[in-house]
């Protein structure tokens, strides 16, 4: 075996053959980049969005997509990281993103006209910007994969186009980029839109498709698909929605997971409900029969958790001690959002998702 290693090697250069064991191998992730929203980091099974990875978040409109990338590329300022978003859809405002302690003044926007301008874009951004930041933390956003045309789409004077030419289109930018995002260590979270599939197939039946075909499936080794589970309302006014997360594929944890949260427009996300069971999760407090808990040699119930003041504590054991301190940091920020009263009522129904209830 040995002698087979040194001739692959004198063919085809150093490095090009290893065994697995080789400590010059690279582990399967090269940092993270937390969202600061637990269910979200829960249901990614690690600390946050991996380096070096592609991750898609997709789901049907109003399902807080563009949120949770805000707050992806928030964090990644708050661990004095570059934070670049690809804004296809011209949604994004100063005032909006910084609810999701975002920095206007230093996220780096790109507008790109179509996908093949993006895709050029981000293999530029890739190539130079490790020359002048060898080692901070980078994330790429896209808002959204949906709304990026293909060249093709931009000649008015074409009536037809060919059938899969945007799949096939980013299917090969993929293909350039995942080696690539993979050497600089930067992570790219893509958004795509969910949409219903015309009736086809034996039965005739409708189904569920997104923009791009399965070129994110493939190329992807994390997808999150949210849903919306409840509209939240206070005094007869839509304050927010209750967001369903679920772990459609991932490659770097067990996939499947699922988790809710409540996200506000006019002040973000409140996931201050997920962390008694995160906590119980982690091994920090013991459920008891009763409704009862126990956390060292303290009992208690769930309405007097928060008297506990545990927050700190939960988020430094999830994500470890160094990255736990900048998380619970900016959740503090986040969190002066927050108006944690009851809303006086709420519907149950996601009808205008075209999912079925939960």
């Amino acid at each position: 075996m040995e002698k087979l290693m040194r001739s692959f090697t004198k063919k085809f250069g150093e490095g090009s053959i290893r065994y697995l064991a080789d400590p010059s191998i690279v582990p399967s992730a090269l940092g993270y980049v937390p969202s600061g929203i637990l269910p979200v980091d829960y249901v990614l099974g690690v600390p946050g969005v991996p380096l070096g990875r592609i991750v898609e978040i997709y789901g049907y409109e109003s399902t807080g997509k563009s949120a949770v990338l805000a707050s992806l590329l928030g964090m990644c300022q708050a661990m004095d990281g570059i934070a670049i978003l690809v804004d296809s859809e011209h949604s994004y405002s100063s005032d909006w993103s910084t609810l999701f302690t975002v920095d206007p003044n230093k996220l780096i926007l790109m507008q790109p006209a179509h996908l093949q301008e993006a895709g050029e874009q981000i293999i530029f951004i890739c190539e130079e910007l490790r020359k002048e930041n060898p080692d901070v933390p980078v994330l790429i956003g896209i808002d959204s994969v949906a709304a990026l045309p293909v060249v093709e789409e931009l000649d008015r004077d074409t009536e037809t186009h060919a059938v899969g030419l945007h799949a096939r289109v980013l299917s090969r930018i993929l293909r350039q980029i995942t080696n690539l995002i993979w050497e600089r260590r930067v992570a790219v979270v893509a958004i795509n839109q969910q949409k219903e599939r015309p009736p086809m197939g034996p039965a005739f039946a409708p189904g569920v498709s997104k923009i791009g075909g399965h070129s994110l499936d493939y190329h992807c080794c994390t997808q999150l698909r949210l849903s919306r589970t409840q509209i939240l309302r206070d005094k007869g006014k839509v304050r927010g929605i209750t967001i369903r997360i679920f772990g459609a594929k991932n490659k770097v944890a067990p996939p499947f997971r699922e988790s809710t949260c409540s996200f506000y427009f006019d002040a973000g996300f409140d996931d201050f409900d997920f962390l008694l069971p995160l906590a119980v999760e982690l091994g920090l407090v013991e459920r008891k029969g009763g409704g009862w808990y126990v956390w060292g040699d303290r009992k208690f119930q769930k309405n007097e958790f928060v008297s506990l003041g545990l927050e700190r504590e939960i988020v430094s054991k999830y994500y470890g001690d160094s990255l736990g301190e900048v998380v619970y940091g900016v959740r503090q920020l986040r969190a002066r959002n927050i108006d944690r009263g009851v809303p006086d009522d709420s519907s149950t129904g996601t009808e205008e998702t075209g999912e079925e209830g939960l």
